[in-house]
């Protein structure tokens, strides 16, 4: 809490108030941060610049316009939660992009972005009232969690929600996100203190600065920095602790509803009564009040005694029902306060404790032991309890006569009833209820425990938690006992609970793909981490044998789908023996639609071997993977050249037809042979379009007239008239008798027209 004269019309931005009133509104260093600033981790190449962050932020705050209008699951906001996030992907430079919100804009360093715009509007207004001090944004922040924020920040009430908008965006387990409150303190008036009350709190500091101090950690009643305090100009109070508040505002009732401010604990946000401030805050007053110079807290605990009297009878009853007489019987400072009661007020306040059913006498003597009264004033409330005991006696049954209250309140504790007693044979006669086919299933019970297949018990049970379960964190914690169980099974060689185990975790996948993309991408991985090399091996086996072995590892295969192309990549890389090689080449040749997503990022990688059995699984996979492929036409082996100009074949694409003509073209010597084979492989009308493209080229022509020679051999044996064209700028060729490559151009070309 800091001295100084302030005013607070509104949260700062920064992460807490400043400590000094010249610092005051300025947002501490940690917070300016640039595109490439303090918290953000760079990465080699470009950096972002504020089009690119500044586009993002756009799509950002559209989807939150769509989700404020349309359902979540509207395509609007499907569509604008995708491109948002391809727009977060494609930020170069940066990591995590961390923004300060403002009350009109979003601030990076020194750049202020949005305002007057949509950004403004829908996303820095909506974040300021929530009290969204900063947002932290992670580059690897996926559709989920895009759609999670926006979810949350457009159905959010600050006013009405008990939780934080950072808060209920934890409870959705969206850690791509960060977000921090603002810090909002608490402004108390103070006025101007007194001169008798100012010299009261030198010498009560003064006092606290001669006492040692053991070393260690602060401990605080309330979070530091919580309030400030508005105070005359003129007096300079320094750092003012909660003790000094209590001396500087010498009223317990108003020091009650500063402590309940500074809490800000009240649900209903409602502004609380004094009378309820005190009662909620008692403790801690009596706390700040206990820590003070003991003729001092002698002195606050008959004002706080003179505050509880002057609160109604409900609820002065439950105060000291609830708080004080209870902290009396701990030894807690609030019992301190009843000292400054009068008699009669005391009396009535302890003799609440009859209503006490156990040990009622015990407790009223314990009482009066706590309070440490002088012997004169102990022997006065004596009498007077005496007469409460026996009034509150009075209204129940007499005891008898010349007795004590006190003992006759003791003997009442303990009943005997002498009335007619009781028989249980008569329960007995409840065993008949019990038929055979009851005690059969009463004896079935104990047998059914020792029988339950504990594995598939609990294998059950973290399953049906991962299909509920929202958060990826948590669903990868789950699914790391699922691992160790499914090992459990594949060691005790219960093959088929493990093949049903897996295709229900792929079915699981599958299923969450679209509600819960990050689900299911870590069902995905758990899978993946499961089969090691050892049990790729396994899977194998399993293949190269016939009948139910094979159907079961094509079944599984089938079941895992994509989570097994980078075990399977990393098998190829350390095969041990020829046929298993063949017959993973032919397993994943079988499943290559469903392995090439997981296989494209695994291009190029290990041995060459292994990267020609990737590139030929791709081809085989169809339309989609020529760009992969193409990456291995520079490769070092020909071997890897040789499978991925047949793997564009194979696609047969429009594409891939224009690939490989760039091949031919180019004339390369490692690519030149295989190039002009593969293009008679594509279907007619790719290879009759490259083939026309070829032969019109004027430079490819001129510098490799042999490739344009076997070219037109195979065009010949095709009889396509569609070359026409291009045979007939090719026949002046002929006459070039200074290149006799040229020339058996030319005449070929001549031959060939002269056939049609």
């Amino acid at each position: 809490m800091t001295g100084a004269s302030a005013s607070a019309a509104d949260y700062k931005t920064g992460s807490r108030a400043p400590k000094s009133g010249h610092e005051h509104g300025r947002t501490p260093a940690a917070h300016e941060v640039a595109w490439t600033g303090e918290g953000v981790r760079e990465t080699p190449g470009k950096t972002a610049g504020p089009s690119t962050v500044q586009a993002f932020l756009k799509l950002l705050a559209r989807s939150l316009q769509h989700f404020h209008t349309y359902p979540p699951t509207s395509p609007l906001c499907v569509a604008a939660v995708t491109a948002c996030q391809s727009s977060l992907a494609a930020v170069p430079g940066i990591e995590r992009l961390l923004f300060v919100v403002e009350p009109r804009d979003l601030r990076a360093g020194e750049a202020r972005i949005g305002a007057n715009t949509v950004i403004e509007f829908e996303l820095a207004r909506r974040l300021h009232s929530a009290r969204v001090s900063t947002i932290e944004i992670d580059r690897a922040a996926s559709i989920r969690d895009l759609s999670r924020f926006c979810e949350d920040v457009a159905a959010h009430r600050s006013v009405e929600s008990a939780l934080t908008l950072a808060e209920i965006l934890a409870e959705h387990g969206v850690d791509r996100i960060v977000l921090t409150m603002a810090h909002r303190p608490e402004v108390l008036h103070i006025g101007a203190p007194s001169e008798e009350r100012s010299q009261v709190l030198a010498d009560e500091r003064e006092r606290r600065d001669s006492v040692s101090i053991v070393s260690g950690p602060s401990i605080h009643l309330y979070p530091p920095d919580t309030g400030w305090i508005r105070t005359d100009p003129g007096v300079d109070l320094g750092s003012v602790t909660l003790p000094d508040l209590a001396i500087l505002v010498d009223d317990p009732t108003t020091l009650a509803t500063m402590l309940l401010r500074l809490a800000d604990d009240d649900p209903s946000g409602a502004a609380a009564t004094p009378a309820t401030a005190l009662e909620r805050k008692f403790n801690d007053v009596t706390k700040l009040f206990g820590a003070l110079e003991p003729r001092l807290a002698r002195v606050m605990f008959a004002k706080l005694a003179g505050a509880v009297l002057a609160l109604d009878t409900n609820r002065r009853r439950r105060l000291l029902q609830t708080t004080v007489l209870p902290g009396l019987l701990d030894g807690e400072p609030g019992g301190n306060v009843l000292q400054d009661f009068p008699d009669v007020d005391l009396a009535d306040a302890l003799s609440l404790l009859l209503d006490v059913e156990t040990a009622a006498p015990e407790l009223l003597a314990t009482a009066l032991d706590r309070l440490a009264l002088p012997d004169a004033r102990r022997a006065a409330m004596a009498g007077l309890l005496e007469e409460r005991v026996r009034a509150h006696l009075a209204e129940r049954a007499s005891g008898p006569g010349g007795d004590s209250a006190l003992d006759e309140r003791t003997r009442q504790l303990i009943r005997v009833s002498s009335g007619t007693s009781s028989s249980f044979e008569e329960f007995c006669a409840y065993d008949l209820a019990i038929d055979d086919g009851t005690a059969e299933a009463i004896a079935r019970v104990g047998p059914a425990f020792l029988d339950t297949d504990l594995v598939s018990a609990r294998l059950e049970c973290a399953l049906q938690l991962v299909q509920l379960e929202p958060s990826p964190v948590l669903v990868e914690r789950l699914l790391r006992p699922v691992m160790e169980m499914l090992g459990e099974l594949d060691r005790a060689r219960r093959f088929d609970d493990v093949t049903a185990l897996l295709m229900r975790l792929a079915d699981l996948a599958k299923d969450l793909h679209s509600p819960r993309p990050d689900v299911a991408d870590s069902i995905v991985s758990a899978l993946a981490g499961y089969f090691d090399s050892a049990r790729i091996g396994q899977l194998l086996a399993m293949y190269e044998a016939d009948g139910s072995q094979r159907a079961a590892a094509t079944a599984i295969v089938s079941a895992v789908g994509v989570g097994l192309a980078t075990p399977f990549v990393e098998r190829l890389k350390s095969v041990e023996r020829p046929t298993l090689e063949r017959s993973l080449m032919q397993l994943m040749s079988e499943h290559s639609a469903m392995l090439a997503p997981g296989l494209v990022k695994h291009v190029g990688e290990g041995i060459p071997a292994a990267t020609a059995v990737v590139v030929r699984v791709l081809g085989f996979a169809g339309a989609g993977y020529e760009k992969a492929i193409e990456s291995q036409l520079a490769h070092s082996d020909d071997a890897v050249v040789r499978e991925a100009v047949r793997a564009l074949a194979r696609i047969g694409t429009a594409e891939a037809a224009s690939v490989v003509g760039a091949l031919v073209r180019q004339g390369g010597p490692k690519t030149q042979a295989p190039a002009e084979e593969a293009l008679w492989h594509f279907p007619a009308e790719q290879a009759h379009a490259q083939m026309l493209e070829l032969l019109q080229d004027r430079d490819f022509v001129m510098n490799q007239p042999a490739s344009v020679a076997r070219l037109l051999d195979r065009a010949g044996r095709a009889g396509d008239r569609a070359l026409d064209p291009a045979l007939t700028g090719l026949v002046p060729l002929r006459f070039r008798f200074w290149s006799p490559a040229l020339r058996r151009v030319g005449a070929r070309a001549h031959a060939l027209l002269q056939h049609r």
